[in-house]
């Protein structure tokens, strides 16, 4: 469960086909709506560290199960849907890094990440304007264990609570 306060206000809906989510009894703002998965956005007057979450399905409610709010957990993107396997980076032609086009090093990559926490401003909404809503916290990555070299934190403007970084491969590492 991830969550990251100050994230959104309205225009996403507090109920969508007939499904609403409340966590600690506050409707949260729903972004999409799938037979197995629901995508929503934490109150910024929910606090933790443990919510109470519970789904409201054409009237009829769920179980309510206790979950952890982290104030961040970040996830990076990977180019399967699992989550498993390669990291989905993107070179400066937006082409995918694979074994079949490495990244390099002194080449610099975009990598797509959620659950980085509150950005700056806080203003509680996301501008859509990629770079204007950057992480309050301080963003790292390491290649292959070597520290790499982090520029432009920011919310993309294609997602809710959808991060991008552009990282610099360290020297010494070699391509992948």
């Amino acid at each position: 469960f991830t969550t990251s306060a100050n994230l959104a206000s309205p225009p996403y809906p507090t109920s969508l086909g007939n499904v609403q989510v409340m966590i600690n009894g506050v409707a949260a703002q729903i972004e999409y709506v799938y037979p197995d998965q629901i995508a929503v956005i934490v109150p910024p007057a929910v606090t933790g560290p443990y919510v109470q979450v519970q789904v409201v399905s054409a009237g009829a409610s769920s179980n309510t199960v206790w979950e952890l709010l982290n104030q961040t957990t970040p996830g990076v993107f990977s180019q399967t849907e699992n989550g498993l396997g390669d990291v989905l980076a993107l070179d400066a032609n937006l082409n995918r890094i694979s074994s079949a086009n490495p990244a390099q090093p002194s080449q610099t990559v975009a990598l797509f990440l959620t659950g980085l926490g509150a950005v700056t401003p806080a203003s509680g909404f996301l501008s859509g304007v990629s770079g204007v809503d950057v992480p309050a916290n301080t963003i790292t990555a390491t290649i292959g264990g070597v520290s790499a070299a982090v520029s432009y934190p920011s919310l993309s403007p294609v997602g809710t609570g959808l991060y991008q970084i552009a990282v610099t491969v360290p020297a010494g590492v070699s391509g992948s």
